[in-house]
């Protein structure tokens, strides 16, 4: 009778195992409607306007004056968003924006009146260096198309395309 016991105490500890390891699973593996969920409250579509070449007659300074940046070429870069899901971003988060494995920093945002989109400008230095047909990803998940770019290369979105590129002549 004391080894029906011992069985029965060891069944019940199993099973209590069984389902606590189940429901750790379940938490720390989430589904993909709740990553579809995660990615929609990090990023948020883009859709591009323009691409233009630009030779600033003054150089452009960024940053503090012994670190800071000067340019005088960049390739401006004028996307659009749904102003409601740029605003509903955690206000101390900078979204950046990534071309394949480049990031780049909002140059400026146009909130001029009660439009529903806005328009976000990004001034890009390196832009002979952009790579043909690269996701396109404005995210607060800093450096994450860095650290799993094949989720970002298989993701719907737009692409680079040095065909959307205008250089002004003269």
């Amino acid at each position: 009778m004391k080894k029906k016991t011992n069985s029965s105490r060891l069944l019940k500890q199993s099973g209590f195992v069984i389902v606590t390891t189940l429901f750790i699973l379940c938490l720390v593996q989430p589904g993909l409607p709740q990553q579809r969920d995660e990615r929609s409250r990090s990023q948020v579509d883009i859709k591009i306007l323009s691409a233009v070449v630009t030779r600033f007659e003054k150089p452009i300074r960024i940053g503090p004056p012994k670190r800071g940046i000067e340019y005088r070429e960049a390739l401006v870069l004028q996307i659009e968003v749904d102003r409601d899901s740029l605003d509903s971003l955690p206000p101390d988060m900078e979204p950046f924006l990534y071309i394949g494995r480049n990031e780049y920093h909002i140059f400026a945002v146009d909130r001029r009146d009660d439009r529903r989109t806005l328009l976000l400008t990004f001034h890009i230095r390196n832009w002979t260096q952009l790579r043909e047909n690269s996701p396109m990803v404005l995210t607060i998940d800093h450096d994450a198309p860095l650290r799993n770019p094949e989720v970002f290369e298989r993701q719907p979105g737009p692409r680079f395309k040095k065909s959307i590129i205008a250089v002004p002549t003269g």
